[in-house]
Parts: structure tokens; sequence; C-alpha cells
């Protein structure tokens, strides 16, 4: 099965390639269509790039969401192109 990857995290953990509104269970960011540095109302008005920082930081997309989170499974590899936002 081919898995995509959270554009937050960069772990592959949708299943769809359309995975918009699909929350990602390694970093708890929901995924939208809003820009990378434009503020995301599904994900409580942080940006994108933000929220990358934050999981590099502590691994989650934003601190409240800690207990949320798990690591990412084996079939779950993080996406080899995935790199932060400046």
């Amino acid at each position: 099965m081919t898995r995509y990857a959270c554009p937050c995290c960069g772990y592959k953990t949708f299943d769809r390639k359309d995975n918009v509104w699909d929350i990602c269970q390694v970093c708890f960011w929901q995924n939208d269509t809003s820009l990378p540095h434009q503020t995301s109302g599904a994900n409580h008005g942080m940006t994108l790039a933000q929220a990358q920082q934050h999981f590099i930081s502590f691994g989650a997309c934003d601190i409240a969401m800690l207990k949320n989170v798990r690591l990412p499974r084996k079939n779950e590899a993080r996406d080899e192109n995935w790199q932060p936002y400046p």
C-alpha cells in the first residue's frame, strides 16, 4: 500500500494522496490547503512552517497536542525529500 507524507513532520502517515483534513497521528497536524506561511484555521491559527519547527523542537505540531501524538510506525518512514520551510 502506498503511503503519503504529512507536510508537517514528513512521515508517511496518510493512506490517500488527497489527504486534506486528515490528522497525522505522528505530529497531530490537520492537513489543510493553507500555504506554508499562511495561518490555518484548522490548526488554531498557526502556519505550517511554525508547526514544522514545533515538531522539530518537541515532537508535535503544537505543545498542547503532545498528549495525542505517537512515534512513526515501520511503514511510515519519513519522505526522503521532506524538509522544513524556512
